[in-house]
């Protein structure tokens, strides 16, 4: 629960002060993601705290072991592809992650029985979307990202013939 606490009142309710602004002005409420070290590391470790559960029910509700690889697009600290590969032997995963949320990443997976089964990529999934991938999900984006990015990002993506589906959820 603190790391939560810590991410609210650090990071989040500041943020959520400025939404009648947003949503008058047609912008997003979280701005862009330029965190110092600190703030990435609270920012991290409060999203985990506050997904563990839906990460956790995820990985149980879905049979993930039909599929080789699962991307994870701005996946923060790994938590659902730790969940998943947890339950499902022979799923890999890749966290596609921009490089300071990537860096607690590895700290996060260092030691565990998934770090060998995730490969991280340092790269932000708006600017340059993954290529090759089939399917992949942009858990919460719809939240925090200002609305034409995330057109940007499914446009792109749409473009690529091998690209089935992008899910905002």
């Amino acid at each position: 629960m603190r790391p939560f606490i810590r991410f609210w009142s650090r990071l989040s309710y500041r943020r959520w002060l400025t939404l009648e602004d947003s949503v008058r002005l047609d912008r997003g409420t979280s701005g862009e993601f330029n965190f110092t070290a600190d703030e990435q590391k609270i920012f991290s470790e409060g999203v985990e705290a506050f997904s563990a559960g839906h990460a956790s029910a995820l990985a149980e509700a879905y049979d993930f072991s039909r599929h080789r690889r699962i991307l994870d697009l701005g996946g923060s600290t790994g938590l659902f592809l730790r969940a998943i590969l947890e339950r499902h032997a022979g799923v890999e995963g890749t966290l596609y992650e921009l490089p300071q949320a990537a860096a607690i990443a590895r700290q996060k997976l260092k030691g565990t029985a998934c770090e060998r089964g995730i490969t991280i990529l340092e790269e932000d999934f708006l600017e340059d979307p993954p290529r090759g991938a089939r399917r992949f999900s942009c858990r919460q984006c719809t939240a925090v990202l200002v609305p034409e990015r995330i057109s940007n990002c499914s446009g792109a993506c749409a473009q690529r013939p091998r690209v089935e589906r992008v899910c905002c959820c």
